[in-house]
């Protein structure tokens, strides 16, 4: 099992289809196994059907937040909800399948936005294109601060620096 994980996360792993990948990386996930989880949940967000891509996207997201994992990066996590939460602004509220996701990805958004670092700050969220925070969106692992005054916030702005 290590060997195949080791094999996944280095990207030397081909799957069946992207529907494969798809299940690979969901049931990975409710495992734990986020090493397997990545590749195969990046393949499917890359190259499955409508619904796969969504809850693709929705799970690395989540990897990518978690706290308890080795694989957190916060300002991965939220870049990826963020795009999310942009790219799925027209789901209708009773769409019962998809709308309780988009929810989180707003709800994890607007938490960052007030947790995102050591100041205190407050977010408001207008629509599910405009999210204005008081503090900005956590920096990388790498140290580099992102500071500012209070903004809106969007998928273009919240880009990694290089």
């Amino acid at each position: 099992m290590i060997a195949a994980a080791s094999a996944a996360f280095a990207g030397g792993v081909k799957y069946a289809s992207p529907q494969a990948a798809f299940e690979q990386g969901l049931g990975a996930y409710k495992s734990g196994y986020y090493e397997i989880a990545i590749p195969a949940l990046e393949e499917a967000a890359a190259k499955g059907v409508e619904l796969n891509k969504f809850f693709a996207e929705f799970y690395l997201a989540r990897i990518y937040s978690d706290n308890t994992s080795a694989f957190a990066d916060h300002a991965k996590a939220y870049i990826l909800f963020q795009k999310f939460a942009d790219n799925n602004a027209d789901v209708d509220p009773d769409d019962g399948q998809r709308a309780p996701f988009v929810a989180k990805a707003l709800t994890t958004l607007a938490g960052t936005c007030g947790t995102g670092s050591r100041r205190s700050g407050s977010c408001r969220i207008r629509s599910a294109r405009s999210i204005t925070c008081t503090t900005p969106p956590p920096s990388s692992r790498q140290g580099r601060a992102v500071r500012g005054s209070p903004k809106s916030i969007s998928a273009a702005s919240a880009r990694p620096r290089t």
